[in-house]
Parts: structure tokens; sequence; C-alpha cells
């Protein structure tokens, strides 16, 4: 009897032992419509930067959003996005790494009145 006894004295050790509290504590998960991956992952498109038919201000637009290195025009154009999002959490989506990360409702708004 003294073993069965003791058996169950630990099993609630045992259990609490086992559910340590692990590091993360919440979970966001953010979509976003109507960006694009590539600037999201290499920033600022050149060719639209050097439109005139996009960009009123060229010159002033190469010196906001693009840089000498991808990391670099990417953190320009979405400061945020690089300096704290990717600092505290994690980024998927990124297909230069074969990174694919789709959503899809199935759902056709272009046809909806």
């Amino acid at each position: 009897m003294k073993h069965f006894l003791l058996l169950i004295f630990l099993i609630p050790f045992l259990v609490a032992k086992a559910q340590l509290p692990t590091k993360t504590q919440n979970v966001f998960i953010v979509t976003l419509d109507g960006i694009r991956w590539q600037e999201i992952f290499k920033g600022a498109d050149p060719a639209i930067i050097n439109s005139s038919r996009y960009t009123s201000d060229i010159d002033l637009a190469k010196l906001m959003y693009l840089d000498s290195s991808v990391e670099k025009s990417r953190k320009k154009l979405l400061p945020f996005f690089w300096n704290v999002i990717q600092q505290k959490g994690q980024i998927y989506g990124n297909r230069l790494y074969k990174n694919k990360f789709n959503i899809t409702n199935g759902i056709d708004f272009r046809t909806l009145e």
C-alpha cells in the first residue's frame, strides 16, 4: 500500500514539472492585402521609382526608398515591419527562399454586388 500512496503523491509533481511555462505568450497573425511580396522582401521596385508615370519626384523617391542593399531598401520602405515586427517575431512568405505562404478563401470579390 505504501507504493500506491507514493505514486499518487508523485503524479501531481510530475505533471506540474511537465507543464513548464513557454517563452511565447502571444501569437499574432498579420495578413496583408494589396502589397507585393517583392516589396516586402526586396524593397521598393526601381522600375516604379524610376518611372515618371508612377513617381512625381524620382530623385526624392530614390533618396527615401532605395539603398545599396536589399536589406537596407526594404527597411527604408517598411521601417516598422523590419525594425519592430521582424526583430520581435517571425516573417513568412519570402519566395526568394521558396518560402511560399498563401492564404486563399475562394471568394472572388469582383463578382459580388
